[in-house]
């Protein structure tokens, strides 16, 4: 049986660490928090009793700007975190 859905909700994120290039800017370049909206669908398929696959597809939007001051003293005047997922697992009855 294959039972479809939708998802949405916020994602919130921390920055735990950052990398930093010496060609870019200082370690500030973006903000240590950022949250976004996530709304996508997917599907459960029941492969037997008690055991089922699940894929789902989300695009996050980003909704903070999380540019630091070393960002937007370049000229950029906003940066916002988007992306696309694909999820899949597997779910057991306990």
């Amino acid at each position: 049986m294959v039972s479809p859905f939708l998802v949405a909700g916020l994602t919130p994120s921390f920055k735990i660490g950052e990398s930093q290039n010496p060609t870019v800017a200082s370690p500030s370049n973006f903000k240590s928090f950022n949250t976004q909206i996530s709304f996508g669908g997917g599907a459960q398929f029941e492969v037997s009793p008690g055991f089922a696959f699940e894929v789902r597809g989300l695009y996050n939007l980003g909704i903070i700007n999380v540019a630091g001051t070393s960002i937007t003293a370049l000229g950029f005047t906003s940066a916002k975190a988007s992306g696309f997922q694909i999820l899949a697992g597997a779910a057991f009855a306990m």
